[in-house]
Protein backbone atom coordinates (compact mmCIF):
# COMPACT_ATOMS: atom_id res chain seq x y z
CA UNK A 1 0.00 0.00 0.00
CA UNK A 2 2.78 2.43 0.81
CA UNK A 3 4.93 1.44 -2.17
CA UNK A 4 7.92 0.83 0.10
CA UNK A 5 9.45 -2.26 1.63
CA UNK A 6 8.71 -3.09 5.29
CA UNK A 7 12.32 -2.26 6.23
CA UNK A 8 12.11 1.10 4.52
CA UNK A 9 8.80 1.86 6.21
CA UNK A 10 10.03 0.93 9.69
CA UNK A 11 13.69 1.97 9.53
CA UNK A 12 13.71 4.59 6.78
CA UNK A 13 16.18 2.63 4.62
CA UNK A 14 16.53 -0.77 2.95
CA UNK A 15 18.86 -3.35 4.44
CA UNK A 16 21.12 -4.75 1.68
CA UNK A 17 21.07 -8.51 1.17
CA UNK A 18 24.82 -8.61 0.68
CA UNK A 19 26.74 -5.70 2.23
CA UNK A 20 29.09 -3.86 -0.14
CA UNK A 21 31.69 -3.20 2.49
CA UNK A 22 32.41 -5.27 5.53
CA UNK A 23 35.16 -5.08 8.05
CA UNK A 24 37.86 -7.69 8.12
CA UNK A 25 36.91 -10.89 9.86
CA UNK A 26 39.03 -13.55 11.49
CA UNK A 27 36.39 -16.18 10.77
CA UNK A 28 37.32 -18.10 7.60
CA UNK A 29 33.89 -19.74 7.36
CA UNK A 30 32.14 -16.38 7.34
CA UNK A 31 34.47 -14.99 4.69
CA UNK A 32 34.04 -18.12 2.54
CA UNK A 33 30.23 -18.00 2.86
CA UNK A 34 30.16 -14.28 2.00
CA UNK A 35 32.30 -14.93 -1.09
CA UNK A 36 29.95 -17.76 -2.18
CA UNK A 37 26.89 -15.53 -1.66
CA UNK A 38 28.42 -12.75 -3.79
CA UNK A 39 29.31 -15.19 -6.59
CA UNK A 40 25.83 -16.74 -6.60
CA UNK A 41 24.25 -13.27 -6.55
CA UNK A 42 26.26 -12.27 -9.63
CA UNK A 43 25.36 -15.56 -11.37
CA UNK A 44 21.66 -14.98 -10.67
CA UNK A 45 21.84 -11.44 -12.07
CA UNK A 46 23.58 -12.69 -15.22
CA UNK A 47 21.01 -15.49 -15.68
CA UNK A 48 18.08 -13.10 -15.27
CA UNK A 49 19.59 -10.61 -17.71
CA UNK A 50 20.24 -13.37 -20.24
CA UNK A 51 16.66 -14.63 -20.07
CA UNK A 52 15.25 -11.09 -20.19
CA UNK A 53 17.23 -10.33 -23.33
CA UNK A 54 15.90 -13.47 -25.09
CA UNK A 55 12.21 -13.02 -24.26
CA UNK A 56 10.38 -10.69 -26.67
CA UNK A 57 8.42 -7.83 -25.15
CA UNK A 58 4.68 -8.36 -24.94
CA UNK A 59 2.19 -6.16 -26.71
CA UNK A 60 -0.74 -4.87 -24.72
CA UNK A 61 -3.83 -6.97 -25.37
CA UNK A 62 -6.28 -4.15 -24.68
CA UNK A 63 -6.26 -0.42 -25.42
CA UNK A 64 -7.50 2.64 -23.54
CA UNK A 65 -11.27 2.84 -23.80
CA UNK A 66 -11.88 -0.91 -24.25
CA UNK A 67 -14.49 -2.57 -22.05
CA UNK A 68 -13.48 -5.68 -20.10
CA UNK A 69 -15.07 -8.04 -17.60
CA UNK A 70 -13.25 -8.95 -14.37
CA UNK A 71 -13.24 -12.41 -12.87
CA UNK A 72 -14.54 -12.04 -9.31
CA UNK A 73 -12.52 -15.00 -8.02
CA UNK A 74 -9.63 -12.90 -6.66
CA UNK A 75 -11.59 -9.78 -5.77
CA UNK A 76 -12.23 -9.19 -2.09
CA UNK A 77 -15.91 -8.30 -1.92
CA UNK A 78 -18.02 -7.64 1.18
CA UNK A 79 -20.23 -10.72 0.75
CA UNK A 80 -20.63 -13.51 3.27
CA UNK A 81 -21.22 -16.30 0.77
CA UNK A 82 -18.96 -16.24 -2.27
CA UNK A 83 -21.07 -18.82 -4.09
CA UNK A 84 -24.02 -16.38 -4.21
CA UNK A 85 -22.18 -13.51 -5.94
CA UNK A 86 -21.71 -13.27 -9.69
CA UNK A 87 -18.61 -14.87 -11.17
CA UNK A 88 -17.73 -11.81 -13.29
CA UNK A 89 -17.86 -8.08 -12.56
CA UNK A 90 -18.23 -5.47 -15.23
CA UNK A 91 -18.13 -4.12 -17.73
CA UNK A 92 -15.18 -1.93 -16.74
CA UNK A 93 -13.45 0.59 -18.97
CA UNK A 94 -9.68 0.73 -19.34
CA UNK A 95 -8.42 4.21 -18.40
CA UNK A 96 -4.70 3.59 -18.80
CA UNK A 97 -2.32 0.85 -19.95
CA UNK A 98 0.31 0.62 -17.18
CA UNK A 99 2.19 -2.46 -18.50
CA UNK A 100 1.32 -4.94 -21.26
CA UNK A 101 -0.38 -7.07 -18.59
CA UNK A 102 -1.54 -4.35 -16.14
CA UNK A 103 -4.31 -1.85 -16.65
CA UNK A 104 -5.97 0.94 -14.69
CA UNK A 105 -9.73 0.47 -14.78
CA UNK A 106 -12.73 2.67 -14.25
CA UNK A 107 -14.94 0.34 -12.21
CA UNK A 108 -18.65 0.24 -12.96
CA UNK A 109 -21.10 1.82 -10.55
CA UNK A 110 -22.91 -1.07 -8.91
Amino acid sequence: MTGTSPDQTLLGYDIPLIPNHMGLSNNEGTERQLKIMKEQHEQAIQALNLIASKVPTLKARYKTGNQVWLEAMHLHLPHQKSKLISKCMGPSWINKVILPVAYQLALPIA
